[in-house]
């Protein structure tokens, strides 16, 4: 019985795994900014960022059910993902113009 509970949960996929959230904003842009989940490069700014107003949306994998928003400062993040909804506060660095974050949750 006891090995029969472990392998089934052995063979459940984590719903979040390790997510790194980084990235840089100079002079009010973004020049960097992504995240990491799990490994895998599903959100980044090479790919487009978006200002609709008070906040930078960064584009994700296309269809892939993966949304990223920023606060223009950095300081917190709206992670979406096929399993649910995260929002963090994330520690920021200010040296003159430039706002840099490297944030790691839920490892």
């Amino acid at each position: 019985m006891k090995s029969t509970i472990l392998s089934l949960a052995l063979a459940i996929p984590s719903a979040l795994a390790c997510v790194t959230s980084a990235g840089n904003i100079i002079n009010g842009e973004v020049r960097s900014a992504y995240i990491v989940d799990n490994g895998q490069d599903v959100c980044d700014a090479v790919w487009g960022v978006g200002r609709p107003g008070g906040s930078f949306l960064i584009t994700c994998k296309q269809n892939s059910g993966y949304y990223l928003e920023l606060a223009l400062d950095g300081s917190w993040a709206n992670y979406d993902t096929p399993h649910g909804r995260y929002t963090w506060r994330q520690a920021t660095s200010v040296v003159g113009n430039s706002i840099t974050w490297n944030v790691n949750q839920y490892c």
